[in-house]
């Protein structure tokens, strides 16, 4: 039998790990545990309650599937370069030539 390392970066719950990615082998702990600093935490968020929160759109960390930090993939929001119509669209709230453009 093949021995396949633990990778903590593959998208799966696999080696010992308490979900994806995190827990057991992996040195970043799962949403619901404790934490005392935001690296401790899949998510990079360590909350209030001092446990590992869940990614949101309004963290301000770039995590989950965001494309950056709460913006773009599942957020409402789009970051900088993305296509938009109107400057409501944008995180940084100027759209311009039809991209959404930093401040």
């Amino acid at each position: 039998n093949d021995i396949v390392a633990v990778r903590c970066d593959d998208g799966f719950q696999n080696g010992g790990e308490i979900g994806i990615d995190c827990g057991g082998p992996c040195i970043k702990r799962c949403n619901g545990r404790v934490c005392t600093i935001a690296d401790h935490c899949w998510s990079g968020v360590c909350g209030v309650n001092k446990t590992c929160s869940v990614p949101t759109c309004s963290d301000n960390v770039q995590n989950g599937v965001e494309e950056g930090i709460d913006c773009g993939a599942s957020c409402p929001l789009k970051c900088d370069y993305q296509f938009c119509t109107s400057d409501n669209q944008c995180k940084s709230s100027v759209c311009k030539h039809r991209y959404c453009r930093g401040m």
